[in-house]
């Protein structure tokens, strides 16, 4: 262990102890911590429709699986590669960045087979609790361990060697591991019912804005266009006749203290993703010198990601500079209102991205392509009825999303206390002589 590692659980009670990751395996089981298939071992060209789900790295999410991509492997194919089966209950975790990021295998199937970058641990149950140790897993102190011994420039990685030597602080009674995994399950599970409801009124949207922004409110004329069928008294228009369109900018280079840490907000794309409609930057800030080699926005002005997740739109909360991977919007006709092609926006997203040129790394979205999309307008009282109903979907939406920030914060500060000894939720009972 690194010496900052060992200060950082320091004062862990003397009846816990550190336990390499190794040591948690279930040892009546060869393969119980193992990763998953050399390149050669698994192709593409194995992948088929139906037979054994192969895990991807996109499934591992930062303790949730991500149930997405499906792609599969015949049963002669994952028996061949009997090694590198996995099953329910047990966890996966990622070698690539973020690294050691982990999930539990869900109930879905009996089996599936591991992506090369994946990490088997199928725990020994008889000396730790499972939920326990998956919690661990996602603790602070152990993320960050496995964080400082990663390599790679480009992007992080930790090897099966040096994963399986990082301990987990763990009560040596299992009666105490499971009390503190209960807890922290309860939070899971208060957070995993928020998703639900988030899922649910994020479906009722997309129902809404599909009906909402193709057949308007109350008509029973429509015509054919190049949109297809709209409401007889909308008008089709190229997005360059209704805003301007413009591309941000970033100082150069990237980091140089003479144009990054001031104090001016730069919006960055995990702004966006954090806060949905109204966007307050807090993640990156530029110096008055680099605001000037920046794009300066106004508050209130429509922006919209074009390089990587393409096609987010967002409305700007506060002043402050766009980057080179947003669009801004800066200059609105006054026939057509900022919230309803903000919903325009936002029910567009995948045709945005499909739309987008797809390069070797990047996926852009133009300027030149941004202008010549087509959109249908009704009258501005119309836009303003349709963008209320959208408006207070979205608002139920943040209340639900403000609730689980707070359930994910209160988790941040469980963990850091109970999976250290800090704070005790079991007394031993005292042995009899």
């Amino acid at each position: 262990m690194r010496e900052g590692f060992k200060n950082e659980l320091s004062n862990i009670p003397e009846d816990w102890e550190l336990v390499p990751l190794y040591e948690l395996r279930n040892k009546d089981d060869r393969y119980s911590f193992t990763g998953g298939p050399f390149g050669s071992d698994l192709k593409s060209e194995n992948y088929t429709d139906t037979g054994v789900r192969v895990l991807q790295l996109q499934n591992i999410g930062e303790g949730e699986f991500i149930n997405k991509g499906a792609v599969y492997v015949t049963e002669e194919k994952a028996d061949e590669l009997h090694s590198c089966n996995i099953y329910p209950g047990e966890i996966i975790l990622a070698k690539m960045a973020p690294v050691a990021r982990c999930c539990k295998i869900p109930s879905i199937a009996d089996r599936f087979i591991m992506c090369s970058d994946g990490i088997r641990l199928s725990v020994d149950q008889q000396k730790f609790d499972n939920e326990y140790i998956f919690q661990a897993l996602n603790s602070g102190y152990f993320r960050n361990e496995v964080e400082s011994q990663s390599t790679g420039s480009t992007r992080a990685r930790i090897g099966l060697n040096d994963l399986k030597l990082i301990p987990l602080a763990i009560p040596r009674n299992k009666a105490e591991q499971q009390k503190i995994a209960i807890i922290l399950r309860t939070v899971d599970e208060k957070v995993e019912i928020i998703d639900a409801k988030i899922a649910q009124t994020s479906e009722l949207k997309r129902g809404l804005m599909q009906k909402l922004l193709t057949r308007g409110i109350g008509h029973t004329k429509f015509k054919d266009s190049v949109l297809g069928e709209i409401p007889d008294s909308w008008e089709v228009k190229p997005i360059v006749e209704i805003a301007s369109v413009v591309r941000g900018a970033s100082p150069r280079p990237k980091g140089d203290p003479r144009y990054y840490g001031g104090t001016i907000p730069r919006l960055m794309g995990s702004d966006v993703t954090r806060d949905g409609k109204y966007v307050f930057p807090k993640v990156d800030f530029l110096t008055e010198e680099g605001a000037k080699l920046s794009r300066f926005m106004k508050a209130g002005t429509l922006v919209m990601i074009c390089s990587g997740d393409v096609g987010v739109p967002s409305i700007l909360g506060v002043d402050a500079c766009v980057h080179d991977g947003f669009l801004a919007f800066p200059e609105i006709s006054k026939e057509c209102t900022i919230d309803f092609l903000y919903y325009i926006f936002d029910s567009l997203h995948d045709k945005f991205n499909s739309s987008a040129t797809h390069g070797g790394v990047f996926t852009n979205l133009t300027t030149s392509i941004i202008k010549d999309f087509k959109i249908a307008l009704p009258v501005l009282k119309e836009q303003v009825e349709i963008a209320n109903v959208l408006s207070t979907v979205d608002h139920k939406i943040n209340i639900l999303q403000t609730q689980k920030r707070t359930f994910q914060d209160l988790k941040k500060g469980l963990m850091q206390q109970l999976l250290t000894g800090k704070v005790r939720v079991f007394q031993p009972e005292l042995e009899i002589a």
